[in-house]
């Protein structure tokens, strides 16, 4: 049943690729089986499409928690949807701005800083 739903959203997605929602499943679907890896790579194809959709920051948040990658749960924690991140000291009283390496996604040509 599960790996029949995987199969119908692979589908939908080489149908529709900017379906959104169809993302929304695979990482849901992702994460019921605990296939974090999975849930990463559909996560991040859906920023891909959409960076302003705040349930994809929270969803990659939960996800690199799960593979132990806390730097980048936090950073994804901070980033808000409208792209203007959340400013915020480390311990060393430092700033710390998150950025699209901060997530794991290398940025575009328009978006190299």
């Amino acid at each position: 049943e599960t790996d029949q739903a995987l199969q119908s959203y692979r589908e939908s997605v080489l149908l529709d690729p900017a379906n959104l929602p169809v993302y929304f499943s695979l990482i849901a679907l992702c994460r019921t089986q605990k296939d974090w890896p999975g849930a990463l790579r559909w996560a991040q194809n859906a920023l891909a499409l959409d960076r302003n959709q705040p349930m994809l920051y929270q969803e990659l948040s939960l996800i690199y928690s799960k593979l132990g990658r806390r730097d980048e749960a936090e950073a994804a924690r901070d980033v808000r949807p409208d792209g203007a991140a959340a400013l915020r000291t480390g311990g060393s009283g430092s700033i710390h701005q998150p950025t699209r390496r901060d997530l794991g996604r290398k940025p575009t040509a328009n978006e190299r800083e």
